[in-house]
């Protein structure tokens, strides 16, 4: 009852349709109340029905979108969320307490801009821009408290100079990861854990430069949710999911978040590259 999905309320024409139903012939009687009366009523004198189940419309599927950075940033913060939570969760209760506010920030932060209107890009400019304002913001703190739990987790030292690989997937992942200094490397790193960077042999079936088994380019976007961070202690990614990051404290500049497509930035996690014959 009334105007639209957005509590617009009655108009003059639901006003004139109620008076109309109230004693109607053929209609069941009808009148105002007031929700409590309304579920007081039902509880006393309707039958019961039982759903089992997730309350399911298949209309909610996705949501296509006018603004394909939009969506690109929702799954980059999405990605970072889920490699810190993992890594919180072997982190010293003391780390998890410390970081607890700024984590619960990040999802209030994503869950609040993944409104229909603002996922589909249907909004105004302002809109538009807040929102990109505040998902770069979050992006940023994720991936600088990410590195830091990579260190804190793993031991690892922050004035070293050589890199280890992170893998956040549960399954281990083997491919070849190009390192911000150029150098390809091939190897295995065990599931939920880290390995030191080292100059594996390739196998016959993969070429300098291709992805293998589907590993990423360090400074490119990573087929699966892989990172890569320095060191040189143990355990390193499957399927492309490896991604190097420099084991130096790293800055949170804008190069570290989309700037013009965030598609084409570090750990965009499932995005790939365009295909060029097709129109997106």
């Amino acid at each position: 009852f009334g105007y639209g999905d957005g509590g617009g309320g009655a108009t003059r024409d639901f006003v004139e349709m109620a008076a109309r139903m109230k004693d109607l012939e053929g209609l069941p009687r009808s009148r105002y109340g007031s929700l409590q009366e309304y579920f007081e009523m039902s509880r006393n004198s309707a039958q019961f029905h039982r759903w089992v189940g997730e309350l399911y419309l298949q209309w909610h599927r996705g949501t296509y979108t006018a603004q394909r950075r939009t969506k690109a940033m929702m799954r980059r913060l999405q990605e970072l969320l889920h490699d810190v939570e993992m890594l919180l969760s072997s982190a010293a209760p003391e780390d998890r307490e410390e970081f607890r506010t700024c984590v619960h920030d990040a999802w209030e932060t994503l869950l609040f801009h993944q409104f229909h209107d603002i996922a589909a890009g249907v909004c105004i400019e302002r809109v538009h821009t807040e929102q990109t304002k505040a998902f770069l913001d979050r992006i940023a703190k994720m991936g600088l408290l990410r590195e830091e739990l990579i260190r804190r987790v793993f031991r690892i030292e922050p004035d070293q100079e050589s890199y280890v690989l992170f893998n956040p997937l549960p399954w281990p992942v083997t491919g070849l990861t190009v390192l911000p200094d150029g150098r390809q490397v091939y190897q295995t790193v065990p599931a939920g854990g880290v390995a030191p960077c080292t100059e594996g042999k390739l196998p016959d079936d993969v070429q300098p430069g291709e992805s293998g088994t589907s590993a990423p380019d360090a400074g490119e976007a990573a087929p699966e949710e892989g990172n890569a961070t320095p060191d040189d202690s143990a355990k390193a990614p499957e399927d492309g999911s490896a991604e190097a990051e420099d084991k130096k404290p790293a800055e949170a500049p804008a190069e570290d978040v989309p700037s013009d497509d965030p598609c084409d930035e570090p750990d965009t996690g499932f995005f790939h590259e365009p295909d060029p014959s097709v129109n997106h």
